[in-house]
């Protein structure tokens, strides 16, 4: 059994940290009105229906040339705030993990920033998982990519989750023996409605675990 899951939103309370890291900003005195304008946009799509990748550091180089901000304290509670992303993983994911079992599961996460590095890194979550990979592309690529180094045979039974239609979609559309499971937290930031390319939907990971023992007869 190999296990390919998604970062934000699934194992990590993103939405939970984009709030918290309003409320750092807003102690710099830069409001809601003012961090929206200067979000780059994130999650807004692109012209060409991709979404565009959001990254702090890059945030508050643009806060730095439009307002007057004291960026260099702005930075230092940024980084606090990044370094116990721990706290941001669900409560659900070291028991999916243990699960699953360690060499089993990969993290497949699109945006492939310096924000999302160190959000992965100081989660915690990389050091109890096979493998993690950012990438801007598909994550059908990066499956591809994984399947091929570890040389995954074609009779062992893989997942796919994700909160993401496009994503699940994309990967069952190329892989269409994976199992894809749409991941719809109440806490995640999209409200996305299953097709014909999600083969099961679930709230959590708790439940996710459910719906693979049953396929797995465990």
């Amino acid at each position: 059994m190999k296990i390919f899951i998604d970062f934000d939103d699934v194992s990590f309370n993103t939405g939970k940290f984009v709030l918290d890291l309003k409320k750092v900003f807003a102690k710099h005195g830069i409001d809601e009105k003012i961090f929206a304008q200067s979000y780059l946009d994130y999650p807004i799509r692109n012209k060409n229906g991709s979404l565009k990748k959001y990254d702090v550091y890059h945030h508050i180089d643009i806060l730095e040339n439009k307002i007057k901000v004291d960026v260099t304290n702005l930075r230092k509670d940024v980084d606090r705030l990044i370094s116990g992303a721990k706290k941001y993983l669900f409560a659900d994911v070291y028991d999916f993990v243990s699960f699953c079992g360690k060499s089993n599961v990969y993290v497949v996460s699109y945006g492939d920033t310096q924000l999302q590095f160190d959000k992965m890194i100081h989660s915690g979550l990389p050091e109890n998982v096979k493998n993690v990979l950012i990438s801007d592309d598909l994550k059908s690529k990066g499956v591809a990519e994984i399947i091929g180094k570890d040389r995954i045979k074609k009779s062992e039974a893989m997942y796919f989750l994700d909160d993401r239609i496009e994503q699940l979609e994309d990967v069952k559309k190329k892989f269409p023996r994976i199992t894809t499971i749409l991941v719809k937290r109440k806490q995640g930031r999209y409200n996305d409605a299953m097709n014909g390319f999600c083969d099961f939907e679930a709230g959590d990971l708790e439940r996710a675990e459910k719906i693979i023992k049953d396929i797995d007869g465990k």
